[in-house]
């Protein structure tokens, strides 16, 4: 379901640019690789047997090793869907997942004619998460399998976490900050270790 983006809504500046991610990825520090698809039994795995926080770890590596992302459009939309979080409850958002062929199985399970496609991770970060579903309205579902319980995160708190985790590796101020208690610092500490890059990180980890 489509929902009217008002004109009245500025666009969120780069989020990356802000604290150097792009300069980074441009300088060489980290680079992504070609994407390969899944190993029948990696597929079957992760359709049929994995659990939902399985599959989000999963999604988030590959991701970052990989460097795209795969929604599912009708026209020129990422489509959102009612799905279910991790406790159960119904939501709206937006699924998206590490390869083309997850996608498409989740189009050909709900039986609709929908075209598979790639984002950027960059793109994702700073234009989706940042701007297209805050202002949609919308949360962000990762690895949506229909009739399996997802994990559904906020799309500026998802935003954020990718960019700590980028900044983690390279030795970067995250957003967080000093504004973080202990016990959320080692979170996301936890989820940036959970997200490796091709490069690993340089210097002490602040």
């Amino acid at each position: 379901m489509e929902m009217k983006v008002s004109s009245a809504n500025k666009p969120r500046p780069s989020i990356l640019l802000k604290y150097g991610i792009i300069e980074a990825h441009q300088r060489g520090e980290f680079s992504f690789l070609p994407s390969v698809p899944p190993t029948s039994k990696e597929f079957d795995g992760l359709i049929h047997r994995a659990s939902a926080e399985s599959r989000e770890v999963f999604c988030n590596k590959h991701i970052m090793k990989h460097g795209e992302v795969w929604g599912l459009k009708d026209g020129d939309i990422f489509l959102d869907f009612a799905i279910l979080d991790l406790n159960g409850r119904t939501r709206r958002a937006v699924p998206f997942w590490p390869s083309r062929v997850y996608a498409e199985y989740v189009a050909e399970a709900i039986a609709k004619p929908l075209c598979a496609e790639a984002v950027q991770l960059f793109t994702f970060i700073d234009t989706i998460l940042l701007n297209e579903l805050p202002m949609r309205k919308l949360l962000v579902a990762i690895f949506w399998i229909p009739g399996k319980r997802t994990a559904i995160r906020g799309a500026r708190q998802e935003a954020i976490s990718w960019v700590d985790s980028f900044c983690y590796r390279l030795n970067l101020e995250p957003p967080s900050g000093g504004s973080l208690s202990d016990a959320d610092y080692m979170k996301l500490l936890k989820a940036a270790y959970a997200r490796p890059m091709k490069a690993g990180p340089r210097g002490k980890l602040p």
